[in-house]
């Protein structure tokens, strides 16, 4: 039986951490053939662990507390050198432990799925791996596309030990190939492979109905649902949801979503345009489809995604989306404007009346949801998981 390694960083309540649960019940589907193991560099969180297989075998690099200083130390890097030996220091311990695992055990593929302050990045730049392990770069953002450039020789040497990398849209695989052949590495193979929908899940989710959600189901609504970062641009949401407010519309805008320092700020600027009764921030949902499924418009002001996983759900559940055209996925999902309304990034006077007219105009907001059911079938879990069997048994 060969064996796979996949290397994450913390399951924290993210798009790639949603991602990488649905790959792991596939790749529990494969037990046949494939024993796969699980490391987390860090302990914190873990949300919806619950949902991995239990044929995966998961393994923890770093303990709670050594995580949560961990963490402390990388956000306090610019206080001095306290915090930067203990930062440089816990990576060393990751290093090592890590370096421990994968010598004890005859690791056939190992998979860096996500990077973030901890990372196989730093690993690999000191290690070299055994040359007949295949070593796949899970590519999740142009963002660290973007950070090879930056740093050429340092990515140049750190790229040149993976062997494999997937990328997750068009647009995304596009963008690698560019970046590799500026580093002198056009010869490495780049495998398009979108995220997986578990669509089953998502739909007998929708039907489940907190209570205490029952009053704002029964409202008509605009819905929003990503975490609350900067990057997403609600301040612009917002200022486009007071205009369409006084351009007559009546529904709501709910926000879904975590994010204690941007919720504040939002907050004070839904007070400012006195929209406390119509704009609502409803914090995180372990459950956001409900919501996805009643709502009659998705919107969507992102100035970059990586895949863009919401959109794809909300079409799941049969609501409409409408959002800019950042990259590096909304043009893959909605197909170029064919399953739902692209609107040029930072056009915000298009926003508003686009999103006007497909809340006004029923006709072509059906137009639409008519063509969701075909728009998901890129992505049904049955599509993906034949497409990553495929790849696994070519590479050995």
């Amino acid at each position: 039986m060969k064996k796979i390694l996949i290397i994450h960083p913390a399951l924290i309540d993210g798009g790639a951490e949603r991602v990488l649960i649905d790959y792991l019940k596939i790749l529990g589907s494969f037990d046949e053939k494939y024993q796969t193991d699980l490391i987390f560099l860090e302990n914190r969180q873990n949300k919806h662990i619950e949902e991995i297989p239990k044929n995966i075998d998961i393994k923890f690099i770093l303990s709670d507390i050594e995580s949560e200083f961990y963490i402390y130390s990388s956000l306090n890097l610019a206080n001095g050198y306290y915090f930067s030996s203990w930062f440089n220091g816990i990576k060393r311990r990751i290093n090592e432990r890590l370096f421990t695992i994968i010598n004890a055990n005859n690791y056939d593929i190992i998979i860096d799925f996500h990077r973030n302050s901890s990372s196989f990045n730093n690993f690999i730049n000191y290690y070299n791996l055994a040359p007949r392990i295949k070593v796949i770069y899970w590519l999740h953002s142009e963002f660290y596309i973007n950070s090879w450039l930056s740093d050429k020789p340092y990515y140049t040497h750190i790229l040149s030990k993976y062997t494999h990398f997937i990328a997750i849209n068009d647009q995304m695989q596009e963008c690698c190939h560019q970046a590799l052949t500026e580093l002198n590495l056009a010869s490495k193979p780049i495998k398009l492979i979108y995220n997986p929908i578990d669509i089953d899940n998502i739909q007998q989710k929708s039907e489940q109905i907190d209570a205490h959600d029952r009053e704002l189901l029964n409202q008509e609504f605009i819905l929003q649902v990503s975490r609350l970062d900067e990057i997403k641009n609600h301040h612009q949401m917002i200022e486009i949801y007071a205009q369409l407010k006084q351009m007559g519309i009546t529904e709501k805008l709910y926000i879904i979503g975590g994010g204690e320092i941007t919720q504040k700020a939002l907050q004070e600027q839904i007070n400012h345009l006195g929209l406390q009764e119509d704009c609502l921030l409803l914090g995180e949902r372990l459950n956001p489809y409900p919501f996805m499924k009643r709502a009659k418009l998705f919107i969507h002001t992102s100035k970059g995604e990586g895949f863009g996983l919401v959109l794809a759900e909300s079409m799941v559940c049969g609501t409409p989306v409408i959002c800019y055209d950042c990259p590096t996925g909304p043009k893959t999902i909605l197909d170029n404007g064919k399953y739902g309304v692209l609107v040029p990034l930072g056009d915000k006077a298009t926003f508003i009346q686009q999103t006007y007219s497909l809340i006004k105009n029923n006709e072509l907001r059906q137009s639409y949801i008519e063509k969701l059911p075909e728009s998901i079938e890129r992505f049904c879990f049955k599509t993906i998981t034949k497409q990553l069997e495929n790849y696994l048994d070519t590479l050995l």
